[in-house]
């Protein structure tokens, strides 16, 4: 079953009443239970009138979503917004550290660990912003080179 179904519609009055055999107690729970309407939270949400704001403030949808407000009104809709909001948009850097990575994550080099993957491309990344003045590329160099001979150490563990 598709996780965003549209809902269920409930029969109608004349299609129940078209049954055969029914009990008495089928028949007094059908007349006293109210049929629930079917509501489209998105229309809904298309007829609200817009919100209004500072334009100096900063607008976060992902959190306005996350409001138990609009998890309240519309709860359908309200976990679709999170679902699609939560999608981390591509940009140029995202493909700037997946090459990296590669240079990183060698043939030679394919049981680095995730941690240690975390690591070194972190601090390349505050190498090529100048966020770190203690930490040389040699000494990243010796760090993955130790990174390695561990590595290798438990690789010939395992055979």
């Amino acid at each position: 079953m598709p996780r965003y179904a549209p809902l269920p519609v409930p029969r109608s009055q004349s299609h129940q009443n078209d049954r055969k055999k029914e009990n008495r107690f089928k028949t007094w729970s059908r007349q006293h239970t109210k049929v629930p309407e079917v509501i489209d939270e998105y229309k809904r949400y298309c007829k609200e009138p817009v919100m209004e704001m500072d334009p100096d403030e900063v607008f976060d949808p992902l959190e306005w979503w996350q409001e138990s407000t609009q998890q309240k009104v519309y709860p359908y809709l309200s976990k679709m917004a999170l679902d699609l909001l939560s999608i981390p948009a591509m940009s140029a850097e995202v493909e700037r550290l997946f090459s990296s990575c590669k240079i990183t994550i060698t043939d030679r080099r394919n049981r680095i660990g995730i941690d240690a993957v975390e690591a070194i491309e972190c601090l390349k990344s505050w190498l090529r912003e100048n966020n770190v003045a203690w930490v040389d590329e040699e000494w990243i160099d010796r760090w993955v080179a130790e990174v390695e001979a561990e590595t290798q150490k438990g690789k010939e563990r395992v055979e």
